[in-house]
């Protein structure tokens, strides 16, 4: 839910084809599973929801592989930066 509005507004705004959009939700989903895979309670039974809590970091791990920022190498800084936005 949370990576693909993010997704598709940085891909309109870089540019990106299909098949970019396609690899870099791939890597935000896979983010998102890695996160979601480290903590071995249920969210739900804590009274939290897993996309509220990782969406925004598996956005900014899919949005940090869209082509302009792998070519800059400059996916670390994208990914604080939403971090840091996301963090308020």
């Amino acid at each position: 839910v949370a990576i693909v509005p993010a997704l598709l507004a940085e891909g309109a705004v870089v540019n990106a084809s299909g098949k970019d959009l396609i690899a870099a939700y791939v890597a935000g989903y896979e983010t998102w599973l890695e996160l979601i895979s480290r903590e071995p309670d249920n969210h739900q039974m804590k009274g939290l929801h897993p996309t509220s809590i990782f969406g925004c970091v598996a956005a900014a791990a899919a949005c940090g592989f869209t082509p302009v920022y792998r070519s800059l190498n400059q996916a670390p800084f994208y990914f604080s930066r939403l971090i840091a936005f996301e963090r308020g």
